[in-house]
């Protein structure tokens, strides 16, 4: 749901965004996992057995295209898996990665990154006395606070006249907590790997493109 899920990218209180990731990753765990349970993976594929839609083209009726994602959603959750100890591994695996993917974006949504220009560095940006004041610079003039966020970001880089403010900004955005966020990636890419590795695939790749 939407409004579970959304504040933990837009609220501005820390502790609902938080409760919100939370919320999202306990809706996405609990979706997982029905969808990892072999028992309903085997009465779905009997049924579809079963019907005249299973012999269809994937390109086929509705019915058929919702029973093949079905099938196949079950069996990207290991339920092609006999082994099951397998299939735990699996699941633990996926579940790793949902987390280190929420605990990337929470930090992202929580950065407080602050750059400060000059009015005169801000030319061309509208409405530049919404940015917060943040003193005087030195022989005059007082400088703003732009934050990462996008609405205060988006307008710099789409209006600014100073090239070296746009850097700046483009600069800072693109570097957003790198330290912190660059192992999680190294961490996704691994776990993915080894994902579609113990579903026989090639390669993460060859399983997103299945």
């Amino acid at each position: 749901s939407a409004a579970l899920t959304l504040p933990s990218m837009t609220h501005a209180d820390p502790d609902v965004r938080s409760a919100s990731t939370s919320a999202k990753d306990a809706l996405k765990g609990a979706f997982d996992a029905a969808f990892a349970r072999p028992e309903l993976f085997g009465a779905l594929s009997e049924a579809v057995a079963t019907t005249a839609a299973a012999a269809a083209d994937d390109d086929g009726d509705e019915d058929t295209r919702l029973e093949t994602e079905m099938l196949r959603r079950f069996r990207r959750n290991g339920c092609g898996l006999e082994d099951g100890a397998k299939r735990a591994e699996l699941s633990e695996k996926r579940a790793e990665i949902e987390r280190t993917c929420s605990a990337f974006c929470a930090s992202i949504n929580d950065c407080s990154t602050v750059l400060t220009f000059t009015e005169d560095e801000l030319d061309g940006v509208p409405d530049v006395a919404r940015y917060s004041a943040v003193g005087e610079k030195e022989g005059g003039g007082v400088r703003r606070k732009v934050s990462l966020k996008a609405p205060d970001a988006m307008p710099v880089l789409q209006f600014c006249r100073n090239a070296d403010t746009r850097k700046a900004v483009a600069v800072a955005m693109a570097e957003k907590c790198q330290s912190e966020n660059t192992p999680r990636f190294l961490d996704v890419v691994r776990l993915r790997d080894e994902c579609a590795s113990i579903l026989g695939a090639g390669s993460h790749a060859a399983f997103a493109l299945e």
